[in-house]
């Protein structure tokens, strides 16, 4: 029986830099992990970078565990889109903070054909960016046909617990009726051969305003 515990209370956490101004001694990496979800920066429980190339923040969790969820409390008193693009790396590689971590490695049968085409790749599934519409370049788009399929390779094993879907949003909802959500090592035949977990019936579109 699986239980779930916020590991992250209990490990050393650190980040590229902070902040360099009067408020430095409230943007500590350690903030992030202290169990106080206040989202107000000036309440001091929130990290903060002072910007640059390629910031980034780190905890260790001091032991070895399945992680089966990260959860992430945005800041709320303002400048939530500055998450936008960030990645979550998991694994015990340092070398250059971390980034040589696994995150995922994804392909689909084809991409859109056109000038829309470099908006349409298989990564933006798993660029940690929400945003559901097509045209703002974080979705994916095959070019149609028989027998599309999309494939994410986690290059490790991992217990899934759950799989989220966010559906476009501008149009088109209804075209992932009918897809299944296949899980197993099998890459055979684009990996139909991996069990089904899923029939997708309808996903709901997060429309964005």
């Amino acid at each position: 029986m699986w239980t779930k515990k916020n590991v992250a209370l209990g490990g050393k956490a650190t980040q590229s830099e902070r902040l360099r101004n009067e408020w430095a001694a409230f943007s500590s990496a350690g903030n992030a992990i202290d169990g106080n979800r206040d989202s107000y920066f000036y309440h001091g429980s929130c990290i903060h970078t002072s910007g640059g190339d390629n910031p980034w923040w780190r905890v260790d969790l001091l032991q070895v565990y399945t992680i089966t969820s990260v959860t992430i409390t945005n800041r709320g008193d303002c400048c939530g889109e500055r998450i936008s693009g960030a990645r979550i790396l998991i694994g015990k590689h340092l070398k250059d903070n971390g980034i040589n971590n696994p995150h995922g490695r994804a392909t689909q049968s084809d991409l859109l054909k056109g000038e829309w085409a470099a908006f349409s790749h298989a990564s933006n599934a798993i660029d940690g960016n929400r945003d559901s519409f097509f045209y703002h370049g974080s979705c994916t788009h095959t070019s149609g046909g028989d027998n599309p399929w999309w494939r994410v390779d986690l290059l490790q094993v991992y217990t899934i617990t759950s799989v989220t879907i966010t559906n476009r949003g501008d149009c088109c909802g209804e075209r992932i009726s009918g897809a299944q959500i296949l899980i197993g090592k099998h890459l055979k035949n684009n990996g139909i051969n991996n069990p089904q977990s899923v029939l997708i019936f309808t996903v709901q579109s997060l429309i964005q305003k």
